[in-house]
């Protein structure tokens, strides 16, 4: 069933791949579905694979502007995920994944207009960036990354209308971005 269940993710990323955003999402849908059907034991053996659906399903709902529901779909991927992050070490570049499912989460809080909800989960996805950018400063990728959260820090401090802080990160932004 596992087997299946990842099946349907696998054709589900064809699919949008290929444009076709409706099959994609209802490929998602069963994907989801088998995964959360299965044993808790053979799903916590596939928790990357059914964090992995989900915040694929959430990213088919968030592009048909379905944000309430984009949202519980990356929530339910967050919390996957982060029964995974605390067996892990701070700077350990598998925590650097999560990140992404923060970002994203953050951007359909952002459409929704909870720009202070958005501004937490980037900061969290910036500070786990910052480690593991602190504890390997050659990693390109993590620098990289840490240039991009600042941005969209600056963005929901624009929101918020704090203008300062929005230079400011604009500002470390750029920092980073001339190394």
């Amino acid at each position: 069933l596992r087997a299946v269940a990842t099946g349907y993710s696998d054709a589900g990323r064809l699919l949008a791949t290929l444009g076709d955003f409706a099959a994609a999402r209802t490929a998602y849908e069963t994907a989801v579905a088998r995964f959360e059907a299965l044993p808790q034991s053979e799903r916590s053996a596939a928790s990357a694979q059914f964090a992995f659906a989900l915040k694929r399903l959430g990213a088919v709902l968030l592009r048909d502007d379905r944000f309430a529901e984009a949202e519980q779909r990356y929530r339910a991927a967050l919390a996957i995920e982060e029964e995974g992050l605390a067996a892990l070490n701070q700077g350990d570049t598998r925590a650097y994944d999560i990140t992404f499912t923060l970002s994203d989460l953050a951007l359909v809080q952002s459409r929704l207009d909870k720009w202070a909800d958005a501004a937490e989960m980037w900061q969290r996805a910036l500070d786990i960036r910052k480690a593991v950018s602190d504890a390997d400063p050659k990693n390109v990728r993590a620098l990289a990354g840490v240039a991009t959260l600042y941005g969209r820090l600056s963005l929901a401090a624009r929101a918020s209308g704090d203008l300062d802080t929005c230079i400011a990160r604009l500002r470390d932004e750029l920092r980073l971005r001339d190394q």
